[in-house]
This record gives C-alpha cells, structure tokens and sequence, in this order.
C-alpha cells in the first residue's frame, strides 16, 4: 500500500518497514531455512547486526540524560483568569494568543 499524500504519519511507518527490509531481511533472503528455530536464530542475529541496534540506551545515556531536568516541586499551578470567555464553535476559547480547547459535554 502507498502512502496517501496527506497522511504523513504512514510515510513514517513505510519508512522503518523500508529499514526492516533492507538490514534484516535483505541478508537472509537468498538462504532456505528448514526449521522455525533455525530461521529464529537467524532473525535475531540480523537484528542485533542492524543500525542502532542496542544502542538507544548509549544514545539516551550520551544525548538525553545530560539535558535533563529535575521534575518540578508542584505538579500543577492553578491559574485565576480575569474576564469571560465566550466558546467559539470550534469548541475553542482565546485568552491572549492562545486557543484552549474545552471539553464538549454531550
């Protein structure tokens, strides 16, 4: 199935089918395997072969964690509004420059 031109979340999808194929299926292509375990075996050694394979913790230990914060002291800050909103039909309520959704009540 091909990528429909609005919908960029399956172009994501395709692509890291596209990555399976090429790192993991491509090498074993050509080789007849005639049991379940034996194809198994082979599987998982081509994925522990393939790119980054292993590494999301290195990469989160290197990249992420020396930016990260500590978590705030209060979970949640209560904020006072001044004036009244009117709720467009959009469900949406502008309060500055910014649009908050409000949840529809049916």
């Amino acid at each position: 199935m091909s990528a429909r031109p609005r919908i960029p979340a399956r172009k994501q999808a395709e692509f890291g089918d596209i990555l399976a194929q090429r790192h993991i299926l491509a090498p074993l292509r050509k080789i007849i395997f005639h049991s379940l375990p034996v194809l198994t075996a082979a599987l998982l050694e081509e994925v522990k072969a393939a790119p980054l394979a292993g590494r999301r913790p290195v990469l989160f230990e290197e990249l992420d964690k020396p930016v990260l914060r500590a978590q705030p002291y209060n979970r949640y800050e209560h904020g006072a509004w001044i004036g009244r909103c009117k709720v467009a039909l959009d469900y949406q309520v502008q309060i500055e420059t910014h649009l908050f959704i409000v949840p529809q009540i049916s």
